[in-house]
């Protein structure tokens, strides 16, 4: 009866530890948007040190009305580093908006190639993300940008 009880708590326990090392449901991550803001605002992924802007204006520029929570950065104008951040209800939410993230970027692309074409390739190569009911959007410099949003989001989850 020992030995049947032993092992029966190894087992419970083995359950319990696997259960906890599991990924993150997508659908159900917590993530810290201003968290991450910070840190890649504070990265040196940007030329030149953006600003949050209201979350109306976030709202309006990336024309997404759905978001729970919004928030852009931005810079002075002369770049057109950016980093836009947009939480959903769900992950149907951040996939839907994926569209109006990406006509955004080719719309600031379209107006750089006249008026800044040394600023295309950042726009070129912008990270659109989700990550369950997140969209991140970032338009920098940075050649591993891609590589630290998802780092954090792991982590997180």
């Amino acid at each position: 009866m020992g030995k049947k009880l032993i092992a029966l708590l190894l087992t419970g326990t083995l359950l319990v530890l696997s259960a906890c090392s599991a990924p993150a449901d997508e659908g159900t991550m917590e993530v810290d948007l201003e968290a991450l803001a910070g840190e890649l605002l504070n990265s040196g992924l940007f030329e030149e040190t953006l600003n949050q802007v209201d979350n109306g204006i976030a709202e309006k520029t990336y024309h997404i009305a759905d978001a729970t929570t919004a928030a852009l950065y931005v810079g002075s104008g002369a770049v057109v580093d950016e980093l836009a951040l947009f939480e959903f209800e769900d992950a149907a939410g951040a996939q839907n908006a994926v569209e109006f993230a990406k006509d955004r970027v080719a719309s600031q692309k379209e107006s750089c190639e006249i008026y800044m074409p040394s600023e295309v390739k950042k726009l070129d190569n912008a990270v659109v993300e989700t990550y369950g009911r997140y969209l991140v959007v970032c338009i920098s410099d940075g050649t591993e940008t891609n590589e630290r949003i998802e780092k954090y989001f792991e982590r997180e989850g």
